[in-house]
């Protein structure tokens, strides 16, 4: 049931996160959380994409929802590693980083 994907993202300390912030399908950090309304698992949006029928409760009709906030809020709280300087940011600011880094430099001239 296992399907491999890469997470987007370099965490430092992958083997301690826990398991509900995990999706079932790939086992990682869970990326665009989506909620199947009948059953409560979350999954990837990218892993549960295109399936009809959930993978845990086999139900045929697979509706799924954005999860809740909270959940979304602890996986931003996670630490990840920029794999350009190697600093260790939350995951929701990951982005603000990258952003950041990869401004141009502008040297003004007096």
């Amino acid at each position: 049931m296992r399907q491999v994907r890469t997470p987007s993202y370099q965490y430092e300390n992958l083997n301690e996160i826990d398991e509900l912030l995990k999706c079932p399908i790939c086992s990682n950090p869970l990326e665009e959380p989506v909620m199947h309304i009948n059953c409560g698992y979350t999954f990837c949006n990218k892993c549960i994409k295109g399936k009809t029928v959930c993978p845990f409760c086999d139900d045929s009709n697979l509706t799924v929802y954005k999860a809740a906030r909270n959940i979304s809020l602890f996986l931003d709280n996670l630490k990840v590693v920029c794999p350009q300087c190697k600093t260790t940011v939350k995951r929701g600011d990951y982005q603000k980083h990258l952003n950041e880094r990869n401004k141009p430099k502008v040297n003004v001239l007096l």
